[in-house]
């Protein structure tokens, strides 16, 4: 089946079958597609996408939420997705930060609390759902490499527990 796509001004191309809620919340810089049925939720908080990005089919960009405790109410937290960004279909991304030239697997989850460092190739396996963990770019932890269902895709990825 094929799509129509609409092209901006900074030679993005937006199919029309995506939902763009918000969308003066969202910044593209240039050459970026947002596939069919893509979600970006910019009525929640901004999301600034790079150059040269892909949203897949069915994927959601929804910035993630911040709790205060004993306040009772939630805030949104801006999202960033640097250049040079794959997010296949079907993945939620839900980090405040994605790195540039990352490239995130199809039904992959990335919550909360999530990052990608700016280093470049840090794949994130199909069907991984990553808690607040970090990425980075160099050799695979052998203790979470069961974690990744395709292990030897993801021989630059090692994961590591944020600073206490």
């Amino acid at each position: 089946m094929r799509h129509a796509f609409a092209t901006t001004k900074r030679l993005n191309k937006v199919c029309k079958d995506s939902v763009l809620c918000g969308s003066d919340n969202i910044g593209v810089k240039g050459r970026t597609i947002i596939e069919s049925g893509a979600v970006l939720r910019g009525d929640l908080s901004t999301i600034e996408l790079g150059s040269y990005c892909v949203i897949g089919r069915r994927a959601v960009v929804r910035p993630p939420e911040q709790t205060f405790p004993g306040a009772n109410r939630v805030a949104f937290i801006p999202i960033t997705i640097g250049d040079h960004v794959l997010i296949e279909e079907d993945a939620i991304v839900e980090a405040a930060s994605i790195g540039e030239c990352t490239h995130i697997g199809k039904k992959c989850i990335v919550v909360s609390g999530t990052t990608s460092e700016k280093q470049p190739l840090a794949p994130v396996c199909p069907s991984s759902c990553l808690a607040p963990l970090l990425v980075t770019c160099c050799c695979v932890c052998r203790a979470l490499a069961a974690f990744c269902l395709l292990a030897a895709a993801c021989s630059t990825v090692r994961y590591s527990l944020p600073a206490v």
